[in-house]
C-alpha cells in the first residue's frame, strides 16, 4: 500500500526548441467577449467598513477580468431596499475611468437587502447598455445578509434572460437563497465566505468559472458522496471519437485499433480549450501496447507542431506530459511514481492528469501519483487536430480498450465525481485482470472502430481533415496498419525520437515542429 504514496520521481526541464513562427494563441478565454455586471450589497448589513473592502475587491476583480477575458466590459450595481445603477458595461472604455468610477461609489446603507428586486432590475436591457456582440452576459451577486423579498422570482427572470449568475454569500446568508440566485451547476456558481476579508481569494476562481461558462459543456457524473447525479463543466471525448451504436468491444469497452482516431480541435472545443483541466480516462492496454511508447492524447497546431500531450512508455513504466511553453520553450515532465507502473499490468485503470497554470498532478485509480510544478504554457491553437491512441514508432493506432475519456474544465471537477469508474471496483461487473483478446487474426484484417465523427473516411480512403499531421490515411497491404503521410511529427512521434524508441524504448525529450517526410519513388 505504501507504494501508492511513495516518493514521486518527476523531472522537469525547459528546452528552447519550437520555432519562432508559432501560431498565435487562441485557447482559453483570451479572445472571448463578456458583459459582466457586479451587484454589490449596499444594505446596512454590509456596513461602511465592509463596503469599503468590497469596493477594493471590485477594483481588483475588474482589473483581472478585463485583462484576461479579451474585450470584456464591466458594469456595477449596488442594492439595498432598491437597486442603483452606478455604470453600465462599456460605459467606461479605459481602465482609468473604470477604476475612478468604482472608487467614487458611495455606501448608502440603504435599509435591508431586497435581492430579488435587484435581479429583476438587471434583467432589463437598458441596464446592460449597447450590445457588444458578446459571448455571454454574466452577473456576480455579492450578498451580505438575508434577502427580504422572494429571491426565486427575480432569479427566474434573470436566468430566463440568458444571464449566467454567480452568488457570493458573506456570513450567515441562507444557502437556499444563494442556490436560488445562482446558475447551475451550483458547484461552479456558488461561494460562501465566513467574512468579507476572504473576497480577494475569489478573483482567480471567478476568472476561471466565467471562462468555463463561455467555452465548456455541462456533463452529468455520479455524485461523489451520494447516489445522485452532479453537473460539472467539461467535454466527453468519447462522444467525438467513438460511435456507441457502431461497435462495442469486450465487456462494453470501446477499442482503438487500426485506424488512428483524429478530430479537428475546433470541433471538439468549439469555443476554445480551457487553460486548466483534468484529463480523465479509464482504459486497459493489450500486451503489444504495454511494450511500446504511445500517445494517450496529443494536440497538434495548424502546422503539425505538438502543443500538449500525454505519452506512456511501457518499457520504462513512465508517463510523460509534454507542452509548448511561451517564447518557443518546451516543457517536459516525466513521472515514474510506483502507481504509474500499474497502468501497464493489462488491467482496467483510471488515470487523471490535472494541469493547472502552476502544477501537474496525477492520480491512478483515485489515489495520488505525484505532482510537479509547471511554468507558463502557450495557448492552444484551435485550428489544429487532436489524436488519441497513437504509437510512437510507426504512428499507427494502439491496441487498447477505453471505457471513459473526458476532459473536465478546471482542476477541481474530477474530485467531485464518485471514483467508481474502474471496472470491478464498485459493482464487480468487470474484472480488472482480464486481458484484451488477441486482435490479430490469421489472414484477416483487424476490425477498425468506426468513428462517430465524419472527419475521416473509414473505408481507408483519404482523410477529409486538411492538416499537415493528418494528410492521408492509407491501407497497407492486408493489415490494419495506417500512417500519416507527408509529415514526420517530431517529439514522441518524430523521426529522431521514433528511431530512438525503436532501439531503446527511451522516452522522447526533443520536440520541435513537424518536418516534411520525403518518400522514395
Amino acid at each position: 500500500m505504501t507504494a501508492w504514496f511513495g516518493a514521486c520521481v518527476l523531472i522537469y526541464t525547459a528546452i528552447i526548441a519550437l520555432h519562432s513562427g508559432m501560431a498565435t494563441a487562441t485557447a482559453g478565454c483570451s479572445g472571448e467577449r463578456h458583459d459582466i455586471l457586479i451587484l454589490l450589497d449596499g444594505s446596512s448589513a454590509m456596513g461602511q467598513t465592509g463596503f469599503t473592502k468590497a469596493r477594493r475587491w471590485v477594483l481588483r476583480l475588474t482589473g483581472a477580468l478585463t485583462a484576461s477575458h479579451g474585450e470584456t466590459r464591466v458594469g456595477l450595481v449596488t442594492f439595498g431596499a432598491s437597486p442603483h445603477l452606478i455604470f453600465t458595461p462599456g460605459q467606461h472604455v479605459h481602465q482609468r475611468g473604470l477604476h475612478q468610477a468604482i472608487r467614487r461609489t458611495r455606501f448608502l446603507g440603504d435599509g435591508t437587502a431586497r435581492v430579488g428586486n435587484a435581479l429583476e432590475f438587471v434583467a432589463r436591457q437598458e441596464v446592460w447598455g449597447p450590445s457588444n456582440d458578446t459571448t455571454g452576459r454574466v452577473a456576480i451577486v455579492v450578498m451580505a445578509s438575508r434577502s427580504q423579498d422572494r429571491v426565486m422570482d427575480g432569479a427566474q427572470v434573470l436566468h430566463a434572460a440568458g444571464v449566467w449568475v454567480y452568488a457570493v454569500g458573506i456570513g450567515s446568508v441562507p444557502t437556499r437563497q444563494l442556490l436560488a440566485v445562482a446558475s447551475e451547476p451550483h458547484s461552479d456558481h456558488v461561494w460562501r465566505l465566513k467574512q468579507i476579508g476572504q473576497l480577494p481569494h475569489l478573483v482567480r476562481a471567478l476568472q476561471q468559472s466565467i471562462c468555463y461558462d463561455a467555452i465548456c459543456q455541462n456533463l452529468e457524473v455520479d455524485e461523489k458522496n451520494g447516489p445522485g447525479k452532479l453537473l460539472i463543466s467539461g467535454f466527453d471525448l468519447m462522444q467525438h471519437f467513438w460511435d456507441e451504436e457502431a461497435f462495442k468491444g469486450p465487456e462494453g469497452g470501446f477499442p482503438v485499433m487500426g485506424l488512428p482516431l483524429a478530430e479537428q480541435t475546433r470541433k471538439v472545443f468549439p469555443r476554445g480549450m480551457p487553460d486548466e483541466f483534468t484529463l480523465v480516462t479509464v482504459f486497459r492496454m493489450s500486451e503489444h501496447t504495454r511494450q511500446n511508447i504511445w500517445y494517450l492524447w496529443q494536440v497538434l497546431d495548424r502546422s503539425g507542431i505538438p502543443q500538449v500531450a500525454v505519452c506512456l512508455d511501457g518499457a520504462k513504466r513512465m508517463l510523460a506530459f509534454e507542452a509548448a511553453g511561451v517564447q518557443g520553450a518546451e516543457m517536459l515532465a516525466i513521472s515514474q511514481h510506483p502507481a504509474i507502473s500499474l497502468l501497464f499490468d493489462g488491467g482496467w485503470h483510471r488515470l487523471e492528469v490535472t494541469v493547472t497554470n502552476f502544477e501537474l498532478s496525477l492520480q491512478v485509480d483515485c489515489k495520488p501519483a505525484g505532482s510537479q510544478p509547471l511554468s507558463q504554457r502557450a495557448k492552444v491553437d484551435m485550428d489544429g487536430v487532436i489524436l488519441l491512441g497513437i504509437l510512437v514508432k510507426d504512428r499507427t493506432a494502439v491496441h487498447a480498450d477505453f471505457l471513459k475519456f473526458a476532459l473536465y474544465c478546471g482542476s477541481r471537477n474530477a474530485g467531485r465525481e464518485r471514483c467508481c469508474s474502474v471496472p470491478g471496483q464498485c459493482d464487480g461487473s468487470l474484472q480488472s485482470d482480464q486481458p484484451i483478446p488477441n486482435t490479430q487474426m490469421d489472414g484477416q484484417e483487424v476490425r477498425t472502430l468506426p468513428s462517430k465523427s465524419s472527419s475521416l473516411d473509414l473505408n481507408f480512403g483519404p482523410a477529409t481533415i486538411s492538416h499537415p499531421g493528418v494528410s492521408q490515411m492509407k491501407q497497407k497491404q492486408k493489415t490494419s496498419t495506417h500512417f500519416f503521410e507527408g509529415f514526420e511529427l517530431s517529439g514522441c512521434a518524430g523521426s529522431s525520437c521514433a528511431r530512438k524508441a525503436r532501439t531503446s524504448n527511451a522516452p522522447c525529450r526533443n520536440q520541435g515542429r513537424a518536418k516534411p517526410r520525403h518518400r522514395n519513388g
